[in-house]
């Protein structure tokens, strides 16, 4: 009988993609939240459009009726009942932003899926891998855990770690 062991493996967990910073022009002398709003809701749509989920609103922090230049204040998406939330930076007085998402967004039966063909590749013998239902927001440098569990009922916990610093997302059975 094969039982789990211990493995630590570079995952290759596509999870909803980060914003890339993005620049917009929104406004004149004052900020437009309305149009603000817009702009990340239509960027975060394409981003999230394969998986497929789609914002349902976005409530920025007011950074006053005249940010300077540097001004930085953060936004929240509703994705599917998820908070994702958004930095926003003024990069001209004419209002110009640049914007970029702090959390990777995960499905976690998508991450169900995905990671059992490479963590029974990795043990040697099939395995089914449970990471639960519906959407995480995480930062670089969290973690969450699923159930591995194998054909003769034995089972132990799968930890995701998030990578920090543009690494790339490994996972490890304790």
């Amino acid at each position: 009988m094969r039982t789990l062991r211990s493995a630590t493996v570079v995952a290759a967990l596509a999870a909803i993609p980060l914003l890339a910073a993005c620049s917009a022009s929104i406004g004149g002398t004052t900020l437009d939240h309305d149009k603000l709003n817009d702009e990340i809701t239509t960027e975060l749509n394409a981003n999230y459009a394969k998986f497929p989920r789609t914002v349902s609103s976005v409530d920025c922090d007011d950074p006053g009726k005249d940010p300077k230049v540097g001004t930085k204040f953060q936004c929240v998406a509703d994705v599917d009942g998820t908070d994702v939330r958004v930095d926003v930076t003024t990069t001209t007085e004419d209002m110009d932003v640049k914007y970029q998402t702090v959390d990777t967004l995960y499905d976690m039966a998508y991450a169900s899926k995905t990671l059992a063909p490479s963590v029974s590749q990795q043990l040697g013998f099939q395995v089914n891998v449970d990471c639960g239902n519906g959407l995480k927001a995480l930062t670089p440098g969290s973690t969450f855990e699923c159930t591995v569990s194998n054909d003769a009922g034995e089972s132990d916990t799968l930890t995701y770690f998030v990578a920090e610093g543009g690494g790339e997302d490994r996972w490890e059975i304790n």
